[in-house]
């Protein structure tokens, strides 16, 4: 037996932190045993709800499907405010969102793309909320250009469907490797990721105030060796980022969690 990608969600509304995870009850990889379940818990984690099943939104696939890994949304704008939406991915380039109106009670499958619809090898995929409600998708893709490791994808709908599905852009350096969003408010979208382009080393933050169609330059966490990443915002002036690090020939071997002023971070 096997858990993997976890997906936190703050629930703001109810003070309660949801979190989707993968299980697998047959060899880590086997899709034909994979389920997604969801947990609850009302003391920052100290203390979790039985898991519930919730394997309703996995996609008829042949496939394996995996949430994030890393943090999920709750939308803050009307109409959708408070619904929670999840990105998931399986082989393939397929990528899709599911989302709650129940505080993940329950979920439903939204967006969904095929292979047919995209040629890229998608997977890992992260969201944020715009400034106008919009839902920016991105994804790691790790069969397009060398010089655009990320795909763009947007939904306007809450996560119901993709307006705009799947393009390559270059405006994240880096390796091919997963990476975080977060909407640190209206005014300011930041991401975490490898800044060097050959390997996976240098962790950065790099921040856009016009909803992602720029980026500044990083401001730099760490020039070791460094891997995937999460963020969250600890109040208005601060941003924490967790990733993976290494400062020997040994890659993977540390878990290290860092507090970021945002004033740090060039726009």
């Amino acid at each position: 037996h096997s858990s993997a990608n976890p997906v936190p969600i703050y629930d703001a509304v109810n003070d309660q932190v949801v979190l989707l995870f993968s299980h697998f009850s047959g060899p880590e990889w086997d899709a034909y045993d994979n389920r997604l379940y969801v947990s609850f818990s009302d003391d920052e984690g100290a203390t979790w709800t039985e898991r519930k099943d919730i394997s309703n939104v996995i996609p008829d696939i042949d496939n394996l499907f995996l949430g994030g890994p890393g943090h999920a949304i709750q939308l803050t704008k009307a109409p959708y405010a408070g619904r929670l939406v999840a990105p998931a991915w399986a082989w393939g380039g397929i990528i899709q969102l599911i989302y709650s109106d129940d505080f993940g009670q329950t979920w439903n499958l939204g967006a969904l793309s095929t292979e047919e619809e995209i040629p890229l090898n998608n997977n890992e995929t992260h969201i944020a909320e715009l400034s106008d409600g919009t839902i920016y998708v991105l994804s790691r893709n790790a069969g397009g250009d060398a010089n655009k490791v990320k795909s763009e994808s947007f939904s306007t709908d809450g996560g119901e469907s993709f307006t705009a599905l799947s393009q390559e852009t270059d405006k994240f350096p880096g390796p091919v490797v997963q990476g975080t969003l977060l909407s640190f408010n209206d005014d300011l979208l930041l991401f975490s990721a490898p800044q060097n382009s050959s390997q996976r080393e240098s962790m950065g933050i790099i921040a856009s105030s016009n909803d992602g169609e720029t980026f500044g330059a990083p401001y730099m966490v760490t020039e070791n060796g460094a891997g995937y990443s999460d963020m969250a915002k600890i109040n208005e002036n601060t941003v924490g980022v967790l990733f993976e690090h290494w400062d020997t020939l040994l890659p993977y071997t540390k878990i290290v969690y860092q507090n970021v002023d945002i004033e740090q971070i060039p726009r």
